[in-house]
């Protein structure tokens, strides 16, 4: 299986950060920082079978950069 996708934005109406995962097929989270939301994808369990690619937009909402985490 390929690994995961997600994206990570920054939501300026309520100053947190969304993690979506691309598919679709999980529910968006919400965390205070950036560093919360990479924690919590490093720890899942899925990701830790399958790897996961985490694209990140900026609080103005462009692209920034891609962080890939090993299976």
């Amino acid at each position: 299986m390929s690994p995961i996708r997600f994206t990570l934005r920054h939501n300026a109406a309520t100053f947190d950060w969304e993690l979506v995962e691309d598919s679709g097929a999980r529910a968006s989270a919400h965390y205070l920082t950036r560093h919360a939301a990479f924690v919590d994808v490093a720890s899942d369990a899925q990701v830790m079978r399958h790897g996961a690619t985490v694209r990140i937009h900026g609080a103005d909402g462009g692209y920034e950069a891609e962080r890939r985490f090993a299976a």
